[in-house]
């Protein structure tokens, strides 16, 4: 990564962070909640999927995020 991209990417987080009122202990919660979650998709049959209004398909694309997407 350049460094001009990083730099902008860091920028970015921290500015968003700030005008948000997030700490740094915030979000680091956050991205556990995320990928915790996403993980527990991994495990559900069909049948628990389509009880929380997902299909298997829908579950995939979700689960594959990485844990800073949103």
């Amino acid at each position: 990564m350049s460094d001009a991209l990083y730099h902008t990417t860091y920028t970015g987080y921290a500015h968003q962070m700030t005008r948000d009122g997030l700490t740094l202990g915030g979000l680091i919660k956050i991205w556990h909640f995320r990928w915790k979650s996403r993980r527990q998709l991994e495990t559900m049959t069909d049948e628990q999927l389509a009880d929380i209004g997902l299909t298997h398909t829908e579950m995939l694309v979700e689960a594959i995020k990485p844990f800073w997407v949103k």
